[in-house]
């Protein structure tokens, strides 16, 4: 079994399906983030 049937498979869990659906949304809007601040040259450095 791949990574891609795995995933199907766990997706058919009504409860599996909403928590990576969340975690898909907060990554998606991270990296949206992240591109808009390289952007405007704003970073973070230590």
């Amino acid at each position: 079994m791949n990574y891609k049937e795995h995933l199907a498979e766990e997706m058919k869990n009504p409860e599996f399906k909403k928590a990576f659906e969340e975690e898909k949304r907060l990554l998606e809007l991270s990296c949206a983030i992240i591109k808009a601040r390289e952007k405007r040259g704003l970073t973070v450095s230590a």
